[in-house]
């Protein structure tokens, strides 16, 4: 049943109470709502079903998220399929020494106002990147 967010439960008591039962399928809670009550609790409860997903998927992206100071702590956080945070010189020979050493490439580059060292070139650098496998 997996990518339906409601299920919805009639049984024969429930028709003759005109109520029904609705179980969420992120939490597994089950609530008896009244069948004219109905159409007005779904779209509420389904918008509180995506918040509930999208927080606990952003927990879950936040905790894979680290960072590192050089290239054995970058290997060493990759090998735990982490996704690691790094200063990294924009430049493809470094994306390529990148890849030969660790196996990952970056995911995101922005820039930073601080600067910092390289963890392929040593170089200073302000460019930071999340570096990951791909799996």
């Amino acid at each position: 049943m997996k990518g339906i967010p409601i299920r919805i439960e009639i049984g024969p008591k429930d028709l003759e109470k005109k109520q029904d039962v609705v179980v969420r399928r992120d939490s597994g809670h089950k609530e008896t709502i009244d069948d004219k009550d109905l159409a007005k609790k779904i779209p509420i409860l389904l918008e509180d079903i995506q918040k509930n997903l999208y927080l606990r998927a952003r927990a879950f992206l936040d905790s894979r998220i680290d960072t590192a100071r050089d290239l054995a702590q970058l290997a060493k956080k990759l090998d735990e399929g982490k996704i690691v945070k790094v200063f990294l010189v924009d430049d493809k020979e470094v994306e390529a020494k990148l890849k030969e050493k660790t196996g990952a490439n970056s995911r995101i580059v922005e820039e930073q106002a601080h600067e910092g060292v390289c963890v392929v070139s040593g170089e200073s650098t302000k460019t930071i990147a999340y570096v990951a496998k791909s799996y």
